[in-house]
């Protein structure tokens, strides 16, 4: 099943932001940085099992997304446009 969340996410970025940094913030002591300028860091160490593995169905991911699926049926109306703008993007 896929769902189209983009729109969710642009209506409710703080409350999207705040479910991604409760799982990035655990994760920091983890993760060796450098800054390499104006808003960009390197990474330093190897992070790919922390993005390769991450559980979208732990709160509150699934909390954010089971929040918005309900409220407003421009979320499922919207849906058919948006896979409509995915296949005309995969087939350029």
């Amino acid at each position: 099943m896929m769902f189209p969340v983009s729109a969710a996410i642009l209506d409710n970025i703080n409350a999207y932001q705040r479910s991604l940094e409760s799982y990035s913030v655990r994760l920091l002591p983890f993760i060796k940085w450098k800054a390499t300028g104006e808003r960009s860091v390197r990474v330093l160490n190897e992070t790919a099992d922390f993005q390769r593995f991450f559980d979208a169905t732990a709160t509150p991911h699934a909390e954010f997304l089971y929040e918005w699926r309900g409220k407003d049926n421009r979320y499922r109306s919207s849906g058919g446009d948006e896979i409509s703008g995915i296949l005309g993007y995969v087939q350029a």
